[in-house]
């Protein structure tokens, strides 16, 4: 940067340097150096300088006077000095210095700017919205046009924002806000007690600032966390006190009060004064000189100046009048409301609103929709919506009732009540209060503390305190005395007379009169012909002279009539009621009663509990019980009645009248020849012993029938009553009119006939005959194996599944319904029926004509007629499922269908060929017959006769039965099973057949299988072909003979001959022997091939038998025993302990895995043996040798092996008696000669 040592200016509007010539060029030249521009450091004069910078960073100094210093764009540096300077600042980062007393200084910023230190005055300009704040100085601070932040800190400041919605920021009390007209809404954050200036709308208290006061704009002034008094002023203010104990007073104009938190005070004189308070916004308290409504969570409220209307919200509410005649209501809530003085108007909502009136506090008027006791000073009541009770205090009160029921009671002072419509109650105390009741306003009642005559209108009085006499005008009164001996009277009308306690005098007077009695001295007043009258007592009591009627209440008494015809009535206890002389009503009520008619024909009215008491020859009496319980005749009582929700009555040995209601009654004669009448109602009428008239009347009445005395059925019902007779005996018939039986005997067997209707007939568990006879009857037959007699196409059978097993006899074409097994035709003319079965295993028997059977799904029966007798020729149709047809003529016909099932013939014919489709034949009775298959499989079966049986066609089952039968079984597969009289014929290529027998059996030619069956210890035997034969759970020999054979043994210890190498056993159980005597192969999988045998599981023996060839015996995991022939054999045990010997010859023996034994009981030439192990219990047995006596002796040696020399191995020599004879040698291979005292292994 260039230094200049002397004062330069240089204005670039002007284009011009004021220098002296020489300093400006050195400058000048200084200047043009760099490229780019440079920050400068410029100096003033002390004249007033315009000192302007560059872009970049520069020093402005004013020195003196009046200097404009704008560094433009930079971080510039500028110092006025002394005189009134102006800075131009347009980069936050500027930096102004002043001094003390370097003049009145204005910075003109275009950012946000704080003053710095002896700086005085702060512009903004500019449009945007900036941060003007001042110093410790009276600053005077203007805002540009945008939204701008005055503060100016300490000092007296002057503020003003120009345009745009300003916020000042107030901190002392000297502090001026200027605003003009129109020019933005405005804020002022006050930390002091603050006025708005004129066009200032907002004011906002904060720091500790406690008053706030609005101008004649529409203010919004906030209060903060401390309790602030806000005034509105002029204008439609919004006053929001916040936190604390506000007080808000909105001025003139209609305002917008939020106290917030804290206990409140509104000061509202406006109509249009809105308070808002939240839940929890502490007691708040409005005070109107207008007529006001309290908003909501606001609680107390006073009537100032002239306003003359409080009204509360739901809260509970405090409302105080003024000295105007005010008209207070509190709304929901418990209210407190004091009306001061004036006549005061109260509106009561709640049970615990209270009225605080003072003493001359003006007449006073509680208007209250519910009940309430006026408070003292208060002089009138009007009840209003559903309130009914009211109730003065000691001043002369008028209370005026609703429409409904109220309760009026003056208490002290000269009242007047006046209920209104409804039935009103009136308390009155004092001869001075008046009742006033109009025509046709309820039926009304006074209780009076003094002796008092009911006024017009008024029905019933009622005695209290002190109270002696009451007297009833013209109406129906309804007259109650107190604790007094009282005296009332009824005067004219039906009036109901009650003493009370005390022995009082009732005098009811004309008309129908009720006295209620509790005390035996209570006197009743009644002249003849005054009306029929009715006492209720509490006591016991009897009638007296001219009153008609007594009825017990409250405990169990006694009631005693009079010489009137009586009517008596009990109460819910045990009453005894006495009806004397006349013709009494008697009714216990609930209760276990005892009631006694006495002469005369007596009612009582009775429950099931209820004792009624009639003397034989009472009066010669006809008594009736009318019931409303189930009930019972006692003795001398005739007629019974059911009424109410009884159900059944029972009469007892005399001759009674029954008589039901209309619910189903049940009504029993008991003895004597009673007539029951049901009357409406399905009712079940039960004769019992007695000559006894039914009569069921209408309805689907029932009649019970146990006994065979001549009981009558007087069915009078109509033509759509369905009818039923229930009964024990054994054999019963329908009488006309009757549609309905059944019989409850399932004791024995049962005969139950139906009449010409329509019968749905029910019998027991036992076997019984149900005949409908005419009409479409139902029968049904429980359990047991029933018989049922139809002769009508609509009968309808109905029987469950597993309920016996049931037939059907019948004369017409007939379908078996469900869960009926058996249908027998009973033909009544020459013709054939058709009879069909169901899906059950049906039992179809045709008649003596010529009748169709079909016999349906099931494994049915189908039997054409008689059998051994004079039949018909029958077709018999079996239908789906697995048949059975009986025929007796070589001439009937089966007929079935494919695939309908595997079917059966049982034939007593002397020759029967099955049918198509048919596939089974058995030939019943003890004749010889035969029987002939078709192209079928079929099982063709004799008898204990001797059968010829031929298969035909088919793989067939021949079963010869007893006698000696000659079973043919054709072409297929055929199965015989036979005795042992039976002769078997079987042609070459007939297929495979087979032979089952219980006994040792060979097969004949072209017979392949042979299975041998029972339990016995038998042989079976081939032929020359292919055989395979089973054994039985015995000991069986199996010997296939020629062919390729198949033995299997099965349970037992069977043996088996093979002679083929091509042979095959299967064995399971048992400890089996295999024989064979051929060259053998290998022996795997049950076959036995070439030169070596090998033991298949499960075959634990092997015996070589025949010639001497080289065999080789291979054993199992079992324990074998394996026996060589004659020829040199080589025998192997494998596993287990097994027993090897060679038989004849010079054998190989090879040690198993296990404990073995070489066992000799052949003469020894030279015996080898491998694999010796005494460690593993091997061990060498000669005692056969020694016990046959074909040696004697043994010695052990060594020698060379025969087929090793080069090796010595054990030697043990057999000798003959006396070490001569033949001798033979056993050579151990392989066995160690280290062995110690190898005689101890050898068995001798």
């Amino acid at each position: 940067m260039a230094s200049l040592n002397s004062r330069f200016s240089f204005l670039p509007t002007l284009r011009t340097r004021k220098s002296d010539p020489v300093e400006a060029l050195n400058a000048r030249e200084q200047e043009s150096a760099p490229a780019s521009p440079l920050s400068k450091s410029l100096s003033g004069t002390p004249r007033a300088d315009r000192l302007i910078g560059t872009s970049a960073s520069d020093v402005l100094s004013g020195l003196g006077g009046n200097d404009l210093l704008d560094g433009r764009k930079g971080r510039d540096r500028m110092t006025g000095g002394q005189g009134n300077d102006t800075y131009i600042v347009d980069n936050a980062r500027d930096q102004v210095i002043e001094r003390a007393r370097g003049g009145t200084d204005l910075v003109k910023a275009s950012v946000h700017w704080t003053l710095g230190a002896q700086v005085e005055n702060l512009t903004l300009t500019g449009r945007s919205a900036l941060k003007g704040t001042g110093n410790s100085l009276a600053n005077t601070i203007t805002g540009n046009t945008g939204a701008n932040i005055l503060d100016g800190k300490a000092g007296a400041d002057r503020l003003a924002g120009g345009k745009g919605n300003d916020t000042y920021i107030v901190d002392n009390a000297r502090d001026r806000v200027t605003e003009k007209a129109n020019q933005g809404i405005d804020t002022i954050q006050a930390a002091v007690n603050y006025t708005l200036g004129a066009h200032v709308e907002n004011l906002l208290l904060t720091g500790s600032a406690l008053f706030g006061t609005g101008n004649d704009l529409a203010n919004r002034i906030s209060g903060n966390a401390l309790s602030n008094r806000l005034d509105g002023a002029a204008g439609s203010d919004t006053l929001d006190g916040g936190a604390g104990n506000d007080t808000l007073l909105g001025g003139t104009g209609a305002d917008l009060l939020a106290g917030g938190q804290g206990d409140d005070i509104y000061e509202v004189d406006d109509a249009g004064d809105l308070v808002v308070e939240g839940t929890g916004g502490g007691t708040d308290t409005v005070r109107a000189t207008v007529d006001y409504t309290l908003s909501g969570e606001v609680e107390n409220l006073v009537l100032l100046g002239t306003a003359l209307r409080g009204t509360g919200n739901a809260g509970a509410n405090a409302l105080t009048g003024n000295a105007g005649s005010n008209t207070l209501d509190g709304g929901a809530g418990a209210d407190m409301m004091t009306g001061g003085a004036g006549d005061d108007t109260y509106i009561i909502d709640d049970v615990f609103d209270m009225v605080v009136e003072a003493e001359n506090g003006g007449i006073d008027t509680v208007w209250s929709s519910t009940g309430v006791t006026l408070a003292d000073h208060v002089e009138h009541l009007v009840l209003t919506g559903r309130a009914v009770v009211g109730t003065g205090n000691a001043l002369a009160n008028t209370i005026t009732g609703t429409v409904g029921d109220n309760l009026l009671d003056g208490r002290g002072g000269a009242d007047t009540l006046d209920g209104g419509k409804g039935n009103d109650t009136y308390v009155v105390n004092e001869a001075g209060d008046v009742v006033v009741e109009a025509e046709g306003g309820g039926t009304d009642t006074v209780r009076a503390a003094f002796d008092y005559t009911l006024g017009e209108h008024l029905e019933h009085l009622v005695l209290i305190g002190i109270a002696h006499s009451g007297t009833g005008n013209g109406l129906d009164n309804a007259i109650t005395g107190n604790g007094q001996d009282n005296s009332l009277a009824g005067a004219d009308g039906n009036d109901t007379l009650n003493g009370g306690a005390g022995v009082d005098t009732l005098d009811g007077g004309a008309g129908n009169d009720v006295y209620i009695v509790d005390d035996s001295g209570d006197a009743i007043v009644e002249a003849a012909g005054d009306g029929y009258d009715s006492v209720q007592a509490s006591t016991d009591y009897v009638i007296g002279n001219n009153v008609e009627r007594l009825t017990l209440i409250g405990a169990a008494l006694t009631g005693t009539g009079n010489a009137l015809d009586n009517t008596l009535t009990g109460n819910a206890l045990n009453n005894s009621l006495v009806g004397g002389e006349g013709n009494d009503t008697l009714d216990g009520g609930v209760g276990a009663d005892t009631l006694e008619g006495g002469t005369g024909n007596d009612v009582y009215d009775v429950d099931a509990a209820d004792t009624i008491v009639e003397q034989e020859g009472d009066g010669a009496g006809y008594d009736t019980a009318r019931a409303s319980a189930d009930y019972v005749l006692g003795l001398n009582v005739e007629h019974l009645i059911l009424v109410g929700s009884a159900v059944s009555g029972t009469g007892n040995s005399q001759n009674n009248l029954i008589t039901g209601n209309d619910l189903d009654n049940i009504l029993s004669g008991a003895d004597g020849d009673d007539t029951l009448d049901g009357g409406n109602g399905n009712d079940t009428l039960i004769g019992s012993t007695g000559q006894d008239s039914l009569i069921g009347g209408s309805g689907n009445d029932v009649y019970v029938i146990d006994a065979e005395d001549g009981d009558i059925i007087d069915e009078q019902g109509g033509d759509t009553d369905i009818d039923s007779v229930r009964t024990t005996l054994a054999d019963y018939t329908l009488g006309a009119r009757l549609e309905n039986l059944v019989i409850l005997n399932n004791t024995r067997f049962n005969v139950a006939t139906g009449n010409s209707l329509a019968n749905d007939i029910t019998t027991g568990s036992n076997d019984d005959y149900l005949d409908g006879r005419g009409g479409n009857d139902t029968l049904r037959g429980g359990l047991g194996n029933d018989s049922y007699f139809v002769g009508d196409a609509g009968d309808v059978v109905v029987e469950t599944e597993n309920a016996g097993f049931d037939s059907i006899f019948t004369g017409i074409d007939f379908v078996l319904p469900d869960f009926v097994e058996r249908l027998v035709l009973q033909p009544p003319t020459l013709m054939g029926l058709r009879g069909t079965g169901n899906g059950l295993d049906n039992v179809l028997t045709g008649g003596q004509w010529n009748d169709t059977l079909f016999g349906g799904d099931g494994n049915d029966r189908l039997e054409g007629g008689i059998v051994n007798g004079n039949s018909g020729q029958d077709s018999l149709i079996g239908g789906a499922g697995d048949d059975t047809y009986v025929v007796d003529l070589d001439t009937d016909v089966v007929v079935e269908l494919v695939d309908e099932g595997t079917d059966l013939v049982l034939s007593a014919a002397a020759n029967y060929t099955l049918s198509n489709h048919v596939e089974n034949l058995t030939i019943v009775g003890t004749f010889g017959a035969n029987g002939y298959g078709n192209a079928l499989d079929n099982w063709l079966i004799g008898n204990i006769a001797g059968n010829i049986l031929e298969g035909g066609g088919g793989n067939d089952t021949l079963d010869g039965g007893g006698g000696a039968d000659g079973l043919r079984g054709g072409l297929g597969d055929d199965l015989y099973i036979i005795d042992t009289g039976d002769v078997l014929t079987e042609n070459l290529d007939e297929g495979t057949d087979t032979v089952r027998a219980n006994f040792t059996y060979t097969l004949r030619d072209n017979f392949e299988n042979l299975e041998l069956t029972g339990i016995g210890h038998i042989d079976g035997t081939g032929n020359a072909a292919n055989n395979l034969i089973v054994g039985n759970s015995g000991h069986n020999i199996l010997n296939g003979l020629g062919g390729t054979d198949t033995l299997i043994g099965g349970d037992g210890n069977d043996v088996y001959t093979v002679e083929s190498a091509t042979e095959v056993v299967i064995e399971t159980f048992g400890t089996d022997t295999l024989r064979a005597g051929f060259n053998f192969g290998t022996f795997s999988q049950d076959r036995i091939l070439t030169r070596t045998l090998l033991l298949q599981d499960d075959l634990e023996n092997l015996t070589l038998i025949g010639g001497t060839e080289v065999v080789v015996g291979i054993g199992n995991i079992s324990d074998n025993y394996i026996r060589g022939n004659g020829g040199n054999n080589v025998l192997d045990g494998v596993f287990g302990n097994d027993t090897l010997n060679g038989g004849a010859g010079d054998d190989i023996l090879f040690g198993s895995q296990g404990a073995t034994i070489f066992e000799y009981s052949d003469r020894v030439s030279v015996e080898k043996i491998r694999g010796f192990v005494p460690t593993e219990g091997d061990r060498i047995d000669l005692r056969p040798l020694r016990q046959a006596g074909l040696i004697s002796s043994f010695d052990v040696g060594t020698e060379r092996d025969p087929d090793n020399p080069s090796v010595f191995i054990y030697r043990i020599g057999t000798y003959g008696s006396g070490g001569s004879g033949s001798n033979g040698k056993i050579f151990l291979q392989d066995t160690p000669t280290t062995i110690s005292n190898i005689y101890q292994y050898i068995l001798f």
